[in-house]
């Protein structure tokens, strides 16, 4: 049975950099969920902004299926901004079919995380807005654990990140 570790975490809040972090202590690889899409499919997104979540998620589970490792960590989103600025969840049954062995959930500061995506991507999204997705971002990480009775981990972004490690 596959370990998957999903590392979930709005845009910005530090999802790849944590990866790498971890990666640079344990052999472990990791996937972004929409590089998985991006890999799998003709369709691209090219913006933060998401059209069409329920093909981008079946494309995401068929890709899945592909990785050969037993352990690896796995990077995404329960929530997305979509079309019009409105808030996306995503289906929880894509969570159950992924079926990861644990949630570490990543947070910041939103201040930090607007900076963020303004260097990296161009990007401007309001403060509420990041600060509503993060809460739901949580709120989604805490229910879809529960339901699946696995771990679920609080990391912020920036903090030393070696009690994870250990976890993992």
């Amino acid at each position: 049975m596959k370990e998957i570790i999903f590392i979930s975490g709005i845009h910005g809040v530090g999802k790849t950099t944590l990866c790498n972090k971890i990666k640079k202590h344990i052999e472990i690889n990791n996937y972004s969920c929409s590089d998985i899409i991006k890999d799998n499919s003709d369709y691209v997104e090219r913006s933060k902004v998401v059209s069409n979540a329920e093909k981008n998620q079946t494309i995401l589970l068929n890709g899945i299926k592909k990785i050969k490792e037993n352990k690896y960590l796995l990077d995404g989103h329960f929530v997305l901004i979509g079309k019009e600025g409105r808030i996306i969840e995503l289906d929880k049954a894509v969570f159950f079919n992924i079926a990861p062995s644990m949630i570490i959930n990543i947070s910041c500061p939103v201040e930090i995380i607007k900076e963020r995506l303004e260097r990296r991507d161009g990007k401007t999204f309001s403060k509420t807005l990041l600060s509503e997705l993060q809460a739901l971002e949580l709120k989604a990480s805490k229910e879809i654990a529960k339901e699946l009775q696995i771990p679920l981990y609080q990391y912020t972004s920036g903090e030393p990140f070696y009690d994870l490690i250990d976890l993992l």
